[in-house]
């Protein structure tokens, strides 16, 4: 579980360990063929909303979530219209909501 939520609290939603899986990995697994993964995205967004809490379990990927959004970006400029507008448009949504936790 990447974000803790009922049953499955205590689990890995607080956990930092995604900062150990390349960037480019991830990049792959959540932009393929122009689209965003519709389960893993949502999953990511809920982890740094419910977990980012302020006792910084999850500061030691805060880097790496800027790093993932920059290369997802430099990959939605390869990615033809108008999907390249659409992922833009959901990964805009998706790190507005993590700038506040990201931010030094």
């Amino acid at each position: 579980m990447l974000y803790e939520w009922g049953f499955e609290e205590s689990k890995f939603g607080g956990v930092a360990i995604l900062h150990h899986i390349p960037v480019t990995g991830m990049a792959d697994v959540l932009l393929r063929d122009g689209k965003f993964n519709d389960r893993l995205l949502p999953a990511l967004s809920m982890r740094y909303e419910r977990s980012a809490s302020d006792d910084g379990s999850l500061d030691p990927e805060k880097q790496w979530i800027i790093d993932l959004h920059e290369e997802l970006q430099k990959r939605l400029k390869l990615v033809d219209p108008p999907f390249r507008s659409l992922g833009e448009i959901r990964l805009s949504s998706w790190f507005g909501k993590l700038k506040n936790w990201t931010a030094p």
